[in-house]
């Protein structure tokens, strides 16, 4: 029989990590593109307060299921974001209900926290009826003006002051990035803070990047911060500084190194080579006119929201 174990990063983390290499060495018996373990503890942003894991498991360490939540806390509201939860995929009776049973769990723990809503990004339509069985809703069922996200929502307890349950800058954040909007709210950052050179590197990103979704959500993830953090939420929520505005931008768009123009290496590992450090080769492409790429701050493994 299971044992359903929550776990919380901040006194866990060696029961995590073990039970992680555990699950780990199993995971063919899962989706391969929901392995929740595989995060640990990190956060996905700066409004998470708490990252929590899960776990349905045997007495021999043998995987059922996880879960991984990471609560939050901005403008008045906590809540919790179901980054992911996965079972495993081997037919048997004993493993019937397992998520259920997690998620039992995680609303037991949120309710306690006085947290206020939790939200999910379901994979697939099955999976939204599933959530929608347990009581989820899309915005537009709960309200809001918001048709086109897919993002679902358990409220758990409705706002007693003359603000939404759910945030507008949170349901604003979560609708899916348009290329142009994003790097011209980017150059509008630069702008605003009198940046000419960043300026002037956004614009060629964007003409550079228009087409890659990547990149675009990068920028997106980055503009998202800033328009959490850029204004001042409750006591005790800090802010970002327009100087620490511009250097998140500038994580993404670098300038080039020395001002002038890079060295045309034959592969992407020689081109690596000619990167600073903490920084990767990204979109690398040979034509004929030469070898093109860009050196990019090294990607961090994060969550989707989507």
């Amino acid at each position: 029989m299971y044992a359903f174990t929550p776990l919380d990063c901040s006194k866990d983390l060696a029961e995590i990590q073990r039970l992680a290499a555990k699950a780990d060495e199993q995971k063919a018996s899962f989706d391969p593109r929901v392995l929740p373990w595989i995060h640990g503890c990190d956060a996905s942003g700066k409004t998470t307060i708490s990252v929590r894991h899960y776990v349905a498991k045997k007495p021999d360490d043998t995987i059922g299921g996880w879960l991984l939540a990471e609560t939050k806390r901005r403008f008045g509201r906590t809540y919790v974001y179901l980054s992911e939860i996965s079972t495993t995929r081997v037919i048997a009776e004993e493993n019937r209900g397992l998520g259920k049973k997690l998620h039992e769990l995680l609303v037991a723990d949120a309710r306690q926290d006085g947290t206020s809503f939790i939200y999910l990004y379901p994979l697939t339509e099955k999976a939204a009826a599933t959530y929608t069985a347990w009581g989820y809703m899309t915005p537009s069922e709960l309200n809001y003006e918001h048709p086109d996200i897919k993002q679902q929502f358990l409220v758990l307890k409705e706002a007693t002051d003359k603000r939404p349950t759910i945030p507008e800058k949170l349901l604003a954040k979560l609708k899916e990035p348009v290329a142009a909007t994003v790097f011209i709210e980017a150059r509008q950052v630069a702008v605003a803070q009198k940046d000419e050179a960043l300026a002037k590197l956004i614009s060629d990103a964007s003409r550079r990047y228009k087409d890659d979704p990547a990149y675009v959500a990068r920028v997106r993830d980055v503009l998202e911060t800033i328009a959490v953090f850029a204004e001042p939420g409750d006591a005790g929520e800090g802010t970002l500084t327009p100087d620490e505005q511009l250097d998140m931008l500038r994580e993404v768009f670098p300038a080039p190194k020395g001002g002038g123009r890079r060295a045309q290496p034959k592969t992407k590992k020689a081109a690596k080579k000619t990167c600073a450090r903490g920084y990767e080769v990204y979109n690398f492409r040979k034509t004929r006119k030469g070898v093109f790429y860009n050196c990019a701050p090294k990607r961090k493994t994060r969550r989707s929201r989507k």
